[in-house]
């Protein structure tokens, strides 16, 4: 490859990310029924529902758990899933919410 080419070819992958057109990931505080905590993320499009959880959160009595479902690869009724507390809804939320206004403005130009 030409010493010329390689600048250019720099440049190119490093604007790559302007051109993408995948919404950002969804990054939530995980819980558990036992109290553990964690983060995860996943991609938008994965999102199936979000349902009410088999417990509540540790330590408080009246704030529930949820299970967040995430379609897998492996085909159609097979799921993934996380579970989270009332906030972590809230940031799923409005996460969504920031996606589809950032998607929506790279639409108008």
């Amino acid at each position: 490859m030409s010493h010329a080419l390689l600048p250019l070819l720099f440049a190119v992958i490093g604007a790559w990310p302007l051109y993408d057109n995948r919404e950002p990931l969804i990054v939530v505080e995980t819980r558990g029924c036992d109290g553990a905590s964690g983060v995860a993320s996943f991609e938008p499009a994965r999102l199936h529902s979000i349902e009410p959880g088999p417990c509540g959160a540790p330590g408080t009595a009246d704030r529930r758990l949820y299970q967040v479902l995430l379609r897998t690869a492996g085909g159609a009724g097979r799921f993934d899933v996380i579970s989270v507390d009332e906030s972590g809804v809230e940031t799923i939320r409005a996460q969504l919410m920031e996606n589809r206004a950032a998607a929506l403005e790279r639409r108008r130009y």
